[in-house]
């Protein structure tokens, strides 16, 4: 698939997205950020006591967090990214509604969980390898996402093997775009997040979604799977119907 977009155009499309929906596409933002930052746990205390009760102590206590963790990764976060990815995707169009954050969750959940989670044993696994070939993979795999969020039932071969596609020749262009991020990351962080809430996070998410939009529309039709996407603008009326 030959890349026919640019930086500055996904960039650009962003921004006019996010002025025109601006605090709805905030609060998405602030509502993943909370959820998925609920399910990371934080270790304290010190490894160095040498007391051993305390230290099994310790130890039962970092497994149980990391284990709840994952389930919470699993369970939640990753089903909400894929609503976010619909919601940011269906913004780029008109005005997407926060209901679509929550799309996953009602209709084919079970799929969603299973695709997603398969993903992120893959590339676990080929991070296992190496730090490199788990980038690629990550990087192969970056529309799963976006393509769960409008299409919950697609199967995980469909899945990968369509992101694959729209990834064939972009991996290296995209990762330049992740790059182009970086000082509004560090302003991120010099402003203690503040800037990464109301702006940083909401620009980057449309910039991405921007980019799903574009390899989708720039795929070929004959290839058996773009045909059978749901359009973004029945979508919406779909998860309405479900969750109301």
């Amino acid at each position: 698939m030959v890349k026919d977009w640019t930086r500055t155009g996904l960039k650009e499309s962003a921004k006019t997205a996010l002025r025109a929906n601006y605090w709805a596409c905030v609060l998405a933002g602030l509502i993943f950020i909370v959820i998925t930052g609920a399910g990371s746990a934080a270790s304290a205390g010190s490894v160095s006591d040498q007391d051993p009760i305390h230290f099994a102590v310790y130890t039962k206590t970092v497994i149980a967090l990391l284990s709840a963790s994952c389930l919470f990764a699993v369970l939640v976060s990753n089903p909400l990214l894929c609503g976010a990815a619909l919601f940011f995707t269906r913004n780029a169009s008109e005005h997407a509604k926060l209901k679509l954050l929550i799309y996953p969750f009602s209709q084919d959940y079970i799929n969603t969980l299973k695709v997603m989670l398969i993903m992120d044993l893959k590339i676990i696994l080929w991070s296992l390898l190496l730090i490199v070939p788990g980038i690629i993979k990550a990087y192969e795999y970056r529309m799963v996402p976006y393509l769960l969020g409008e299409n919950p039932g697609m199967s995980a071969n469909e899945a990968f093997t369509l992101s694959s596609e729209m990834m064939s020749e972009n991996k290296w262009n995209a990762f330049v775009l992740d790059l182009s991020f970086i000082l509004w990351n560090m302003l991120s962080g010099i402003t203690f997040g503040l800037a990464g809430v109301f702006y940083v996070f909401p620009y980057i998410c449309q910039t991405n979604a921007n980019l799903y939009i574009s390899l989708k529309g720039s795929s070929d039709p004959d290839d058996g799977y773009i045909d059978g996407l749901i359009l973004t603008s029945d979508i919406e009326d779909a998860a309405y119907e479900i969750i109301e």
